[in-house]
């Protein structure tokens, strides 16, 4: 059978012999190729599938945490946990008596007379006396812009609607202080 082949390869031009290793240098190519081919999405394939079963396995998962009662209620306080904060704050009456006490020794010659707190407000009366140094109008108006300035008081002085006087004292009213 070699003999058969030299002596068929010995026939042969120059140009068929270039022809014939071409192709069958093309053909072992194009098989080569499509076994590397074929092993690369067999194995692709595989890794796809195997990337499937992890995400299904994952959303099952999921799907048995968001069942948790504990894991719903932890996804329900922190999303409201902004409002839930502002609500604390916001009912810490004693904080609010304490601060209100700070305004008071701060202003000593304004009194502070009755104390209400609703709808996130505290109302009060207050009065100034007449001073031999100061005039009580001085003392309100001094406490206002006091009140007005203090950035790291809780309140917010809303404007006083009320002012009444005799000889001696001032009176204002409603004085209402607004949460912040």
């Amino acid at each position: 059978m070699q003999e058969k082949i030299k002596w068929t390869l010995e026939k042969m031009s120059v140009k068929q012999k270039v022809f014939t290793f071409f192709s069958i240098f093309l053909i072992v190519t194009i098989v080569v190729l499509s076994t590397v081919l074929f092993i690369s999405n067999s194995a692709k394939e595989w890794q796809l599938n195997s990337a499937k079963e992890t995400t299904e396995n994952y959303i099952k998962q999921i799907e048995v945490l968001k069942n948790d009662k504990y894991i719903l209620a932890y996804n329900i306080v922190s999303q409201a946990k902004e409002s839930i904060d502002l609500e604390i704050t916001k009912s810490s009456v004693w904080k609010y008596l304490q601060e209100f006490e700070r305004i008071s020794k701060n202003n000593p010659l304004i009194s502070f007379a009755g104390f209400s707190y609703n709808n996130w407000k505290i109302t009060t009366t207050a009065s100034a006396e007449w001073r031999d140094d100061k005039d009580a109008v001085f003392n309100i108006t001094r406490f206002i812009k006091k009140s007005r300035e203090d950035k790291e008081s809780p309140f917010i002085l809303e404007p006083i609607t009320t002012i009444s006087w005799d000889e001696k004292n001032r009176i204002f009213m409603p004085v209402e202080f607004t949460i912040k």
